[in-house]
């Protein structure tokens, strides 16, 4: 009998010559979900440039933060150096459509917004806070509909009943898109 990261690695088929995207951790492939016959994205995240603590850290937030406007995480393993997220298969980034368009329609914009502020409205109820939010860590659904994803530098902060979450004074997410004052 295989164990647990065994079986599900052979759930999945990896397509690892049709490359979806790439980050400073690993890249995403186009897999294939023999259970549930279904293509998917894959998630590969080098452990030689990551902690193992950190990639779980990534998933059980994700996990955590479930919502139709959140990515959805179908099963995660370690293999060998190497650890798969395999995720809902989405059609394309909100920047590729942004660039590839120049500007949204102020209708689909405001759809847009108010489904990626629902995502994070309810995230941030959980305890969650993402991050590193921006159109590149966005992504579109055939049906149009945005999925948040890349809670690699998402913090969990304790809540109390009327204190306020605590400050965060750690640094992170993307220079381009980080406000002045923090720079």
């Amino acid at each position: 009998k295989l164990c647990g990261r065994e079986a599900t690695m052979r759930r999945f088929a990896l397509e690892k010559n049709h490359s979806l995207g790439a980050g400073g951790f690993g890249t995403t492939i186009r897999a294939y979900d023999r259970a549930a016959n279904t293509p998917v994205a894959a998630k590969c995240i080098s452990l030689r440039k990551m902690s193992q603590e950190r990639v779980d850290k990534e998933v059980a937030l994700t996990k955590r933060c479930a919502h139709d406007f959140v990515i959805q995480i179908i099963a995660a393993a370690r293999h060998h150096d190497d650890y798969y997220i395999f995720m809902e298969l989405c059609h394309e980034e909100l920047f590729t459509l942004v660039e590839r368009r120049g500007t949204l329609g102020e209708s689909e914009a405001r759809r847009f917004f108010t489904q990626i502020m629902r995502a994070v409205d309810h995230c941030h109820a959980l305890g969650v806070v993402h991050r590193d939010l921006k159109l590149e860590n966005v992504m579109l659904t055939k049906a149009n509909s945005v999925r948040v994803i890349d809670f690699g530098l998402a913090h969990r902060f304790k809540q109390g009943l009327h204190a306020p979450p605590p400050l965060l004074y750690h640094c992170c997410g993307s220079r381009s898109y980080c406000a002045p004052e923090v720079l």
